[in-house]
């Protein structure tokens, strides 16, 4: 089979908005468009679940003797079958990314069958399948591997869909403290009385990327780790500029929240529901920030491509910041743009906290018959050892040590070259607890953000955004 890629399919929604990250194929789509698609298989799945319908899950309990991992031995004389559904948005396949529920490839999977030798991986579909069915006919899944929080969690425990991890952590002694702190406050954000639903798996990493060639042609430095703000604004006004007829951007973002998930901020408040983005000082020093990059004249074209596109196809922005996708820029380079990357821009006053934490874990089902079992293959798959290979194939990693390190990106010779340990530069801000309501906020943030984009008085602009949320939420409740 070869190297297999890891796709990142970019996504413009933030963490605790319905972050659907890294999809790498859907650069050009609207905002709005994925989370009104996403949403759709949320709310056929929590139908279902409603229906009170329990599925028959895992087979019978199996052991064999793991060659890198604390998850206990499996017999070799013993079958079992666990089932799995996915996240397809963000997969490990063969690069052609062909299959959509194609969730983890051929790699991965080989590694879990090792480890496992005498399971037999069921693959439930994360796409077009008709959920309610599923759930009715007793196919729920057992394990939930590489999904959300942000996505999956509200609906998921709302509808007692996942399972409490807690007791098999204790049971099995599963060190928690291995991973990343804002990692596992991710998933301890989603409980009411301290539940555990998911162990992570996987980082994502936001980054400022640059083209190498514009730097050059204009004999101005490269950027560097650890920049502020005000520095890469005083950069981007250097590189924007209009050459030969050709206008060049001086920095471009794939969205607003690259500086406020660095603070971190909420747009709405968890203890009353409401928004924020007005009251909340910080929200406008976040805008004005993201105002003074796009305000230089000639680097904001609200008609233009986006800022992906404007950097990798149009190659005409001199730095980006986004989430990593890492395939895309491979792509981009055998087309002849030559890129590196550094560290994304921090806050003066905190110049080592980075974007907040963002990951992706794995569950149980709460339907799940064997849930020992089940525990402890994701035992496994959160293992420092599959960190570890997850990172070969370019994810960030949940725990950072000498092992996840030296292999990230490894498995890709033309990344020997980047400076792909501008990924753990800094540490990543502690998520916060959100309301159930922070999704709303958006759509109209991102319409709210065009708007200051183009001049538009960011005090005037959050005041309207502010009231705009607010009426979301009143009318979301309503129809509760």
């Amino acid at each position: 089979m070869g190297k297999k890629n890891l796709i990142y399919n970019l996504s413009i929604v933030k963490r605790f908005h319905y972050n659907m990250i890294y999809r790498i194929i859907l650069f050009n789509k609207t905002e709005s468009d994925r989370v009104v698609k996403k949403m759709r298989g949320l709310l056929a799945l929590s139908a279902a679940i409603l229906l009170g319908v329990t599925a028959a899950g895992c087979g019978s309990k199996a052991t064999t003797s793991p060659p890198a991992s604390s998850a206990d031995s499996m017999s070799d004389n013993t079958q079992a079958t666990l089932s799995f559904m996915g996240d397809a948005a963000f997969s490990f396949t063969d690069g052609t990314n062909n299959d959509p529920d194609h969730f983890f490839g051929p790699q991965v999977e080989a590694l879990i069958k090792k480890q496992f030798p005498n399971l037999t991986i069921k693959k439930v579909p994360g796409k077009n399948t008709d959920l309610k069915q599923m759930v009715a006919n007793g196919q729920a899944p057992d394990i939930f591997f590489n999904i959300n929080p942000s996505v999956y969690f509200p609906d998921m425990i709302s509808t007692g869909l996942v399972y409490d991890l807690n007791p098999l952590v204790k049971t099995n002694k599963l060190n928690l403290q291995q991973y990343a702190t804002g990692d596992v406050q991710n998933v301890l954000n989603y409980a009411s009385k301290g539940e555990l639903y998911g162990i992570p798996v996987l980082q994502r990493s936001t980054l400022l990327v640059y083209n190498k060639d514009i730097f050059d042609k204009f004999g101005v430095a490269y950027p560097k780790d650890g920049m502020t703000w005000p520095d890469i604004t005083s950069l981007a006004k250097q590189m924007t500029r209009n050459d030969g007829g050709v206008q060049y951007h001086g920095l471009l973002m794939d969205n607003y929240y690259r500086i406020s998930n660095e603070m971190p901020l909420l747009a709405v408040d968890p203890a009353t529901d409401q928004a924020t983005v007005a009251s909340d000082p910080n929200w406008a020093k976040a805008m004005n920030i993201y105002q003074s990059i796009y305000t230089i004249a000639g680097n904001y074209d609200p008609k233009g491509s986006t800022a992906v596109n404007t950097f990798e196809k149009d190659k005409t922005a001199a730095m980006l910041i986004l989430n990593m996708g890492w395939t895309n820029l491979r792509i981009a380079e055998q087309t002849g743009l030559h890129w590196d990357i550094v560290s994304e821009p921090t806050l003066p006053e905190n110049p080592k906290q980075t974007y907040e934490a963002d990951d992706d874990v794995v569950s149980i089902s709460s339907t799940c018959q064997n849930k020992d079992l089940a525990f402890k293959v994701i035992e496994f798959l959160s293992s420092p050892a599959m960190v570890a290979e997850y990172g070969k194939l370019s994810a960030s990693p949940v725990i950072i040590n000498q092992q996840t390190t030296d292999a990230f990106c490894s498995d890709y010779p033309d990344l020997f070259n980047k400076h792909v340990k501008a990924a753990f530069y800094g540490t990543a801000a502690i998520p916060k607890k959100s309301s159930p309501y922070e999704y709303l906020a958006t759509t109209v943030l991102s319409a709210t953000a065009k708007d200051i984009a183009s001049g538009t008085d960011v005090n005037t602009a959050l005041r309207q955004a502010q009231d705009a949320i607010n009426k979301q939420i009143s009318d979301a409740k309503q129809i509760k």
